[in-house]
């Protein structure tokens, strides 16, 4: 702390040389300090240029991320309806192939039961002729 009065007289060489030297050495340390402390802050700065280059980089690359996320959900979603859609149109064609397959199969076995009726009549009008046909060959003829 520096004093308003002072009077060079009263001060001795030696106190005079040893606060020269303090004084010195106050300002070199402080030099020393401003020096490492602007190596510092441009070490500091330099970093800061590096993170905000590396943190830009990773947005972009978040960006990119979730774009191509938000892309793959919609393609999974379409891809979803389509299976539902295809499973739907299988259940479908298959239900319809079933029906049909079904239907001629009636229809096969009724088209049988006609045909075996029909052979069944022809088959008895062939024993009603065969009967009738002994019955004129057992009669006397006149």
């Amino acid at each position: 702390e520096l004093q308003y009065r002072w009077s060079f007289s009263g001060t001795t060489l030696p106190n005079l040389l040893q606060s020269i030297h303090r004084l010195q050495s106050n300002g070199c340390s402080l030099r020393e300090e401003s020096e490492q402390v602007s190596h510092d802050l441009h070490t500091a700065k330099q970093n800061l240029t590096e993170f905000a280059a590396h943190n830009r980089r990773l947005q972009n690359s978040v960006r990119k991320l979730y774009d191509q996320n938000t892309k793959l959900k919609e393609k999974l979603k379409r891809k979803q309806l389509e299976r539902k859609s295809l499973i739907k149109n299988v259940g479908d064609y298959v239900a319809t192939v079933q029906k049909r397959t079904a239907e001629r199969v009636q229809q096969r076995e009724e088209d049988q039961g006609h045909e075996i009726s029909r052979q069944l009549r022809v088959h008895e009008r062939l024993l009603r002729m065969q009967k009738y046909k002994t019955m004129d060959d057992s009669s006397p003829c006149l």
